[in-house]
């Protein structure tokens, strides 16, 4: 069975436009927001985005290093205000020096099933 080269299949593996010129601008635009996405999630989940790095070992290694010790911690909230699904959270270290947090900041409440919604 013969296979075409990669030439004679550009539109299968890369769509029509494969042969129109990149904007740099418009591709720049993409690549800043789908960085920036990137980074409020790995901040809203107490993680770190890499990106824009030659270096992906280093990176890979802080990774490691933060994420090898850890504690899990878990609460019951004594807020019973069902309407208010998301919630804010707060960990704190007292006298501890040297020692810092990453955390959510949020949890969001499951909905309420459909018979119990009014």
């Amino acid at each position: 069975m013969r296979v075409p080269p990669l030439r004679e299949r550009r539109e299968e593996l890369a769509g029509p436009d494969f042969d129109q010129p990149l904007d740099p601008v418009e591709f720049g635009d993409y690549v800043r927001k789908t960085q920036d996405s990137l980074r409020v999630l790995a901040e809203e989940t107490g993680s770190i985005a890499v990106v824009n790095q030659n270096n992906v070992d280093a990176a890979l290694n802080r990774i490691d290093a933060e994420t090898s010790d850890y504690y899990m911690l878990g609460y019951s909230s004594t807020n019973a205000d069902p309407l208010k699904r998301t919630r804010k959270i707060e960990v704190r270290l007292v006298n501890k020096p040297g020692v810092s947090v990453w955390s959510r900041t949020s949890y969001s409440l499951r909905p309420l099933p459909a018979a119990t919604q009014k």
